[in-house]
Formats: structure tokens, sequence, C-alpha cells
């Protein structure tokens, strides 16, 4: 038991004396330096976490980054939207039926739900499932509305509509999910 406890205060002070390094490269020189196995390092790491001796803190702050480890739904979204179009100009059944039913049923309600909720504690994921469906039952129809005494409801004017709807919503939840993780970081560098 004593051993274990010198074990894990010389960890300890390996770790912060590495303060300022990615958590795998701490793991990393830790192990290597104490001869110690990585998975060792990591628990106790984790233990420090639990106990609030130390903080990680994502390193990630521009809008790249953000678009890149913070926002996969995003990319996600503009898969869906661009397998609907190829499905669509290609003609095949089952892979149009597949991307426009999520397209027409599902996307353009979870977009808005985004824009409206963009924080993951507002609403649960059961909610936004929810509200997504609804919510793209309820605009469906007011888009062909619309449509109908516009150019006229067809399949190109529907795809495009509802494409320019959908990527709208898209870019404006992603503004505020941006807006909202900015304020965070602030709010965590004003706290330090």
């Amino acid at each position: 038991m004593v051993t274990a406890n010198l074990e894990r205060d010389r960890i300890r002070s390996a770790v912060i004396k590495y303060k300022g390094l990615t958590l795998d490269e701490i793991v990393e020189k830790v192990s290597k330096e104490l001869n110690v196995k990585d998975y060792d390092v990591a628990k106790v790491i984790y233990k420090m976490l639990e106990d609030g001796e130390i903080r990680l803190v994502d390193p990630n702050e521009g809008f790249l980054n953000f678009l890149l480890y913070h926002a996969i739904w995003f990319f996600l979204v503009l898969v869906i939207i661009f397998g609907t179009i190829i499905s669509v100009f290609l003609n095949f059944l089952p892979l149009r039926y597949f991307f426009g039913i999520i397209f027409v049923m599902y996307l353009p309600g979870a977009t808005l739900t985004e824009l409206v909720y963009p924080k993951k504690e507002d609403l649960s994921q059961l909610g936004r499932l929810a509200m997504g469906i609804g919510l793209s039952l309820a605009l469906d129809p007011i888009v062909g509305l619309f449509l109908n005494y516009g150019p006229g409801i067809f399949v190109n004017t529907s795809l495009i509509s509802l494409t320019l709807l959908t990527l709208a919503f898209s870019l404006g939840a992603l503004f505020r999910k941006y807006s909202n993780y900015r304020l965070l970081k602030e709010v965590e560098k004003v706290e330090k």
C-alpha cells in the first residue's frame, strides 16, 4: 500500500512537471521517465482530474478547429444534402428514398432545432429528435405553399428550396454554437 502511494506521488509530481503538454504526451513522457505502464499513469491522471487537482483544457480555439472537432453534425448535414441531390439526379430509387425521407422528414426541423437550442443541455436527444420531425412536418407544407404561388411545386424547386432552407438553418446554428463555445472559453479564462 505504501509503495502504491509512493508510486502515485511520483506520477503526480511528474505530471505537474509536464504541465502544458497534451494528455498523450504527458502519459508517454511520465511512463518512460518512471518506467511504469501507460495505463497506470492514465489512471492517476484520471484520479487527479476527479479530485480537482488538475484541469484538462481544450486547446482548440479558432473557428476552423471548432468546425473540425465540435461541429461534426454540420458535415453530416452536408453529406445528407449532397447525397439527396445526387440521388435525385441519378434516379436510383432505394438511395433516393433513403436520403429523401431524412432530407424531407427530419433535416429541416433538426437544423431549426439546433438553431433555437444550440446547447446540448437545453434539450434532450429524444426531444431534439421529436422536434426535428415535428418541425419538418410543419415547415415542408409552408415551403410547398410558397412554391405553389411561385415557380410551382416540382422536384427541382422543392429540392432547391429545402436545401437553401436547411443550409440557412445549419449555418445559423453553427454560428450560434460557435458563439456559445467562444463565450464558454472566455468564462474559463476569467475563472483561471
